[in-house]
């Protein structure tokens, strides 16, 4: 039947089972259900008992139990645990399992879900975050019909770790986000080389409608190497400019395409993630367009209700989603980058350091890898599911290497140019010397030559 993906220590948790016969009609069990709770791979159980009737007056076969997720119950913070379930049905033995993972209780925000009325908000985050880096928090604001809203206030306050008591509550960042699009904010953290590893709560705190609301998120500090800066304004020009000329594959429509149901009845997920705001969203349940009671993940693809919904409810949307993500984008113009600068003279060029002149060919360098891209991924099933099924996808995929070795022909015409110049200005110093017989004569010959 069901059972939460997650729990939190301190609070209930109840899972419920239904047993139904051959036919699939439901019946009630033999016996009561009875449950064993084991942690991780450990083959002792933690807590067992039996699953009573649940509503007998009203349901048939339905059994339910409600456990405390509590250190007295043997359960620990940020382990994973599974519930097996055993009856017979009918004289045929039956099982179920769940599986579930306890975190802290910050994993239960208490928020009235009547309060939320028309406003929708989700939160992600770009690259990784690692000591002495720069990493990107993101934030996306919108109604119900995903029409971007901005608030008359925003800030991003970050404390922790969370795992250190004493500095759990400790601000080591705070500050206004930068818009980076109407109704689309980043906070850009700039992480102390000394920041301390672990567990961090990001919470966005924004006015709007005249009401104060919030958003929270959670993130890890990690050590590792390198990362870039996303959001340079030289980076933005770049990626919007390579956005134009692949417009089409970053506006694709998707109609009435069925969502994926989690675990908890409330999570649905789609095939593809990065959707876009402008066009909005159509959700159904069960055939019939939804108004009110979903919020819309937009950076991952995914449908949030908030309640619980039924085994049979069926979900459907319509959304628009970008093919390529910015981390695509960004690879894209750093590997034409990176090629450019082998062509004599050869200077390596990064794009917050190429000079205007050679943007156009970064440009068409980028493209063509991106149409590349394109071509590989219509190799596989669901790609082609996109552009009208696999003999659709052979048409377009041969009207996309047409188009690819026009951008590789362009390119090769820049890049074939560049070794006229300008190259670098050298320098040669000459000592003369006038002590030696033809000395002079020999400073002259340096110097002319």
């Amino acid at each position: 039947m069901s059972c939460p993906s997650r729990a939190a220590l301190g609070e209930d948790l109840t899972f419920s089972v239904r047993a139904y016969d051959a036919n699939g009609a439901f019946v009630d069990a033999d016996s009561l259900p009875t449950y064993d709770i084991y942690e991780g791979d450990d083959e002792d159980t933690i807590l067992s008992g039996t699953m009573p009737k649940f509503d007998d007056d009203n349901t048939t076969g339905l059994y339910a139990k409600t456990i405390e997720i509590s250190e007295a119950n043997g359960f620990e913070q940020y382990k994973s645990y599974t519930i097996n379930i055993e009856t017979t049905v009918n004289g045929a033995s039956v099982a179920q399992t769940y599986s579930f993972i306890v975190g802290g209780t910050e994993y239960i925000v208490n928020i009235d879900k009547s309060d939320l009325g028309d406003l929708r908000a989700v939160t992600s985050y770009r690259g990784s975050f690692i000591q002495g880096q720069i990493a990107d928090l993101l934030l996306k604001i919108t109604n119900f019909n995903g029409i971007p809203l901005d608030p008359i206030s925003l800030t991003c306050t970050i404390t922790g770790p969370t795992d250190d008591p004493s500095s759990a509550d400790e601000i080591v960042s705070t500050g206004v986000p930068f818009q980076a699009a109407s109704g689309y904010y980043v906070y850009e953290w700039d992480i102390n080389s000394e920041q301390a590893v672990g567990k961090y709560i990001v919470t966005w705190n924004y006015i709007i409608n005249n009401i104060d609301r919030y958003e929270k998120q959670y993130i890890y500090i990690v050590k590792e190497v390198d990362n870039p800066l996303y959001y340079s304004m030289r980076m933005i020009g770049f990626r919007g400019a390579l956005e134009k000329h692949l417009s089409c594959a970053q506006n694709i429509p998707v109609y009435n395409e069925q969502a994926k149901s989690s675990r908890d009845k409330k999570t649905f997920h789609f095939s593809f993630p990065r959707w876009n705001q402008s066009p909005g969203v159509k959700v159904y349940r069960n055939k019939q367009i939804l108004n009110s009671g979903v919020e819309v993940d937009y950076f991952n693809g995914s449908i949030v209700f908030d309640d619980e919904l039924l085994d049979q409810d069926i979900i459907n949307a319509d959304y628009n989603f970008q093919w390529f993500s910015e981390a695509d984008l960004d690879r894209f113009i750093h590997n034409a980058c990176y090629a450019f600068s082998m062509f004599p003279p050869s200077k390596l060029y990064l794009p917050d350091t190429i000079p205007d002149i050679y943007i156009t060919a970064i440009l068409m360098g980028a493209v063509k890898d991106a149409l590349r891209q394109i071509m590989m991924c219509l190799q596989l099933f669901e790609p082609q599911l996109v552009f009208g099924g696999p003999e659709r996808a052979q048409q377009v995929f041969s009207n996309l290497e047409t188009l690819k070795k026009n951008y590789e022909n362009d390119w090769d015409k820049m890049v074939d140019v560049k070794k006229f110049g300008p190259y670098p200005i050298g320098t040669n110093i000459v000592v003369p010397e006038y002590t030696l017989p033809g000395g002079r004569s020999r400073w002259f010959r340096y110097l002319f030559s």
